[in-house]
C-alpha cells in the first residue's frame, strides 16, 4: 500500500508514538499465516497491497455526546494485521461518553484513505449508527470500541457501503455487561474485511444479525462472541447473499469460556447464491470450555428458491423475476430494520434482481 500526503517529519502531526506505529505498519503482514476455519485467507489482501491512496483528514463525522480527544492514539485491538497500527498512526483518536441517538460516519472517495479511531462509553440507553462509505477507489478504515455497563441497553447499527472499485477495513469491539442488539449490513467491495468482537459479562445479553450481499467483488465478515461471565446469553444470525460473480463470506465463533457457567448461545448461518460464478461461505462455529451450559447450538444451510413457491407467486400474477425478488427480499429483510438499512438493502437488490 502506498499512501500519498504523509510527512512524518512534521512534528506537529507525527509524534514519536505515531512514528513508531508507522514503522510497525511497514513491518507487519496483512495477516499472519494460519489455516484455521476462522482466519482462513478469504480476504484478498493483494488489493490492499497494490492500492495507491491519499490521506484525507475530512472524511469522518462524529455526532456523539461528550466527545474529547484521547490522550493516546493506541486502541485495545491487537496488532495482528498491519492495518491496525496504520489507523492508529493516522487517525485522531476520540473518546465519547454517550447516551441517546448518535452517529459515526466515514466518507471516502477519489482514492482517499479515511481512518477513524474511537472509543465509546455508553452511559444510558443508546442507539449508535456507524456508516462507512467507500467510493472511487478509496479505503475507509475504522477501529471502534464500545463499552456497555450493567443495566444499560444499546442498539448498534453498522452499515458498510462500498462500490467494487474501493476497499473497506473495520474492527468493532463491544464489551457488554448490559444488553445489546447489533445489526450489521455490508455490500461487497473490491476487497473488504470487517471484524466484530463481542465480550459478555455476567448476565449480559447480546442479539446480532449480520447480512452481507453484492453482485461483484468480495467481502469477508468475521464475528466472534465470547461469554466471559456466568448466565450470559447470545443469539445470532448470519446471512450471506451473492449474485453475479461476488464472493460473500460470513464466519464466526460463539465461545462459552471456563467461568461462563449456565450460559446460552445460538449462532445460525444462512446463505443464498444466484449466478454460476457467485459464491457464499457461511460458517458458524461453537467453542464450549465449561461443562455447565444451558444451551449451545449452531447450524448452517444454503437457501434455494423453492420451485413450488415460485409457481404459487406466478399463479398470483407475478412474473418469475418478480417472484424471485419477493423471495430473496423475504430472506434478507428484517421487520425491525431502520429506513436507512431498508434503503441500503433495497438499493442493492434493485440492481441485481
Amino acid at each position: 500500500m502506498r499512501i500519498h500526503g504523509l510527512d512524518i517529519t512534521d512534528k506537529m502531526i507525527f509524534s514519536s508514538e505515531r512514528k513508531k506505529l508507522l514503522k510497525e505498519f511497514e513491518a507487519l503482514p496483512y495477516q499472519r499465516v494460519n489455516d484455521s476455519p476462522t482466519v482462513k485467507h478469504y480476504t484478498d489482501w493483494s488489493q490492499f497491497e497494490t492500492a495507491e491512496l491519499t490521506l484525507s483528514s475530512d472524511g469522518v463525522s462524529v455526532t456523539l455526546s461528550d466527545v474529547k480527544e484521547a490522550e493516546s492514539v493506541c486502541s485495545e485491538f491487537p496488532h495482528d494485521t498491519k492495518l491496525v497500527p496504520l489507523v492508529e498512526a493516522l487517525a485522531l483518536r476520540k473518546v465519547s461518553h454517550h447516551s441517546g441517538t448518535g452517529r459515526i460516519e466515514l466518507n471516502a472517495k477519489g482514492r482517499a484513505l479515511v481512518p477513524a479511531n474511537l472509543k465509546v462509553y455508553v452511559r444510558d440507553s443508546a442507539e449508535i449508527t456507524i456508516k462507512s462509505n467507500s467510493r472511487d477507489g478509496s479505503l475507509s478504515a475504522f477501529l471502534i470500541e464500545v463499552e456497555v455497563p450493567k443495566g444499560v441497553t444499546a442498539k448498534i447499527n453498522l452499515i458498510a457501503d462500498s462500490d467494487t472499485t474501493s476497499l473497506v477495513f473495520g474492527r468493532l469491539r463491544i464489551v457488554n455487561n448490559g444488553n445489546i442488539e447489533l445489526n450489521l449490513v455490508s455490500s461487497t467491495a473490491k476487497a473488504g474485511r470487517l471484524e466484530t468482537e463481542v465480550r459478555l459479562g455476567e448476565r449480559a445479553s447480546s442479539k446480532f444479525l449480520i447480512r452481507s450481499l453484492g453482485k461483484a467483488g468480495s467481502i469477508d465478515n468475521v464475528i466472534n462472541v465470547y461469554h466471559n461471565g456466568p448466565e450470559s446469553v447470545s443469539e445470532g444470525t448470519m446471512k450471506g447473499a451473492a449474485f453475479g460473480n461476488a464472493q460473500v463470506v460470513i464466519r464466526g465463533v460463539a465461545s462459552i469460556l471456563e467461568n461462563a457457567h449456565d450460559s446460552s448461545t445460538s449462532i445460525i448461518g444462512r446463505s443464498y447464491v444466484q449466478g454460476q460464478e457467485a459464491k457464499t461461505i457461511v460458517v458458524p462455529m461453537l467453542e464450549v470450555k465449561t461443562g455447565r451450559v444451558r444451551t449451545a447450538k449452531h447450524s448452517a444451510s444454503a437457501m434455494k428458491v423453492p420451485e413450488d413457491l415460485l409457481f404459487y407467486l406466478q399463479s398470483r400474477g407475478f412474473s418469475k423475476r418478480e417472484a424471485n425478488a419477493i423471495i430473496v427480499r423475504g430472506f434478507l429483510e428484517n421487520p425491525d430494520d431502520s429506513e436507512e438499512i431498508k434503503g441500503f438493502i433495497d438499493g442493492i437488490l434493485n440492481d441485481v434482481l
